[in-house]
C-alpha cells in the first residue's frame, strides 16, 4: 500500500511491526479455546447441568475477549492468566466429580447389576427343594449385600452434591431462576433422580440376568443329540456334551400306574416359588429419600390438578424452595 501512494495508518503500521508478537498470541487463543474444549468435553453429560456454575467462571473469563479486547490491547496477557485460572479450577472439580461418579457410584452400580441370585449346577442335577432351599439363603445374603450397596450409592451422591457446593461462591448457590429444571436445586434434584433410576435399573437387571440363567438352565434345545457323555468325550467333534437336568427325578412303580416324583405340578410350583424367591431380593432394599419426594410431589400436583379442575393442566412451580432445604439438611445429616 506504502508503494502505491496509499496512506496507511499508524495502527496498521504497529500491527505490522507487531506481526510475530500477534501471531504468537493467536496461537496461544487458539490453543485456549482447545484446552477449554478438551475440559468440557471430559465432563460426563450426567454432570454438565451441575457443573454450569463452574463452567460459567470460564465463559465470564471469557467475556472480555469477545466484547471489549483487542488486538491492541495492553492486557492480554492478564485476560489469558483470568481465563486459565478458571479453566483450572474447572478441571479440578470436573475431575474429582467424574472420579466420584465412576470409582465409587458406577462400581457399585455395575456390581449391584451383576449380583448372581441363583447358583445353577452345570454339571449336575439337583433336587428341586435343595434348590429352593439354596436359592432362598442366597437370596437372603444378596438382599443384604444389595441393601447395603443402595444406601451406600445415595450416600457417595450426596456427598458428590455437598462437595460441588462446597467449591461453589455464594453468589452461584444463589437461585437467580424462576423455572422448573433450571435452577441450580432442580438440576442437583434431577441429578439425584437419575442415579436414582440407575440404582433400580441395576436391581431390575440383576433379577432378570438371574431368571434368564434359570430361563436357559431349564430350557432343553430339541436340537440337542441325546448321547452318552462318554461316546462325546470320545468323539472328535466340536459340538459339547448338553447339560444334564437341572431338577433330580425319579419314577416310581405305583401298580397299576408309574409315577413321576416330583410330579409336573410339584416342579412347576417350585419353579414358580424360585422365581418368588429372586423377585422378593428388592422388598428388603429401603427405597430413596428421593423417591418419597418424588411421591409427595405428585400427591400435591395431583391435589393441585383437582382442586384446579379437570381442564386445568398441572404447571409443576419451581422446585427451589422444598430441594434446596432438603439437600441442606440430607447433606448436613450426613455429615
Amino acid at each position: 500500500m506504502t508503494k502505491l501512494g496509499v496512506n496507511v495508518p499508524k495502527v496498521i503500521q504497529k500491527m505490522t511491526s507487531r506481526e510475530p508478537e500477534l501471531r504468537d498470541l493467536y496461537s496461544r487463543l487458539l490453543e485456549m479455546l482447545q484446552d477449554y474444549s478438551s475440559v468440557v468435553g471430559r465432563v460426563p453429560p450426567l454432570l454438565l447441568p451441575v457443573m454450569q456454575p463452574f463452567i460459567g467462571r470460564v465463559e465470564e473469563a471469557l467475556s472480555p475477549g469477545l466484547t471489549s479486547l483487542s488486538w491492541t490491547a495492553l492486557n492480554t496477557e492478564r485476560f489469558l492468566q483470568n481465563v486459565y485460572v478458571a479453566l483450572k479450577d474447572l478441571d479440578l472439580v470436573a475431575k474429582m466429580a467424574k472420579d466420584l461418579l465412576d470409582c465409587r457410584i458406577g462400581r457399585l452400580l455395575g456390581a449391584m447389576s451383576s449380583c448372581h441370585l441363583l447358583v445353577l449346577p452345570e454339571d449336575s442335577s439337583v433336587s428341586a427343594q435343595d434348590l429352593l432351599l439354596q436359592t432362598g439363603s442366597l437370596v437372603q445374603a444378596a438382599a443384604v449385600t444389595l441393601s447395603w450397596q443402595s444406601q451406600q450409592v445415595e450416600r457417595y451422591v450426596y456427598e458428590l452434591i455437598e462437595e460441588l457446593k462446597r467449591k461453589m461462591k455464594t453468589v452461584e448457590t444463589v437461585n437467580l431462576e424462576t423455572r422448573c429444571l433450571s435452577c441450580l436445586p432442580c438440576r442437583f434434584y434431577n441429578l439425584i433422580g437419575q442415579l436414582c433410576y440407575r440404582s433400580t435399573e441395576a436391581l431390575v437387571k440383576a433379577t432378570r440376568s438371574s431368571l434368564e440363567a434359570l430361563r436357559r438352565r431349564l430350557h432343553v434345545s430339541k436340537k440337542q443329540p441325546h448321547f452318552s457323555s462318554s461316546l462325546v468325550s470320545s468323539s472328535s467333534g466340536a459340538q459339547p456334551a448338553p447339560p444334564p437336568p437341572l431338577l433330580t427325578t425319579s419314577i416310581q412303580l405305583a401298580i397299576p400306574n408309574m409315577v413321576l416324583r416330583p410330579s409336573l405340578d410339584d416342579i412347576q410350583s417350585v419353579v414358580n416359588k424360585l422365581v418368588g424367591v429372586v423377585l422378593s431380593v428388592t422388598k428388603d432394599v429401603p427405597l430413596w429419600t428421593y423417591s418419597h419426594l418424588q411421591y409427595k410431589q405428585q400427591q400435591a400436583e395431583q391435589a393441585a390438578g383437582r382442586s384446579g379442575g379437570e381442564d386445568v393442566a398441572v404447571k409443576p412451580g419451581c422446585c427451589e424452595r422444598w430441594t434446596d432445604s432438603w439437600l441442606n439438611t440430607k447433606t448436613s445429616a450426613g455429615q
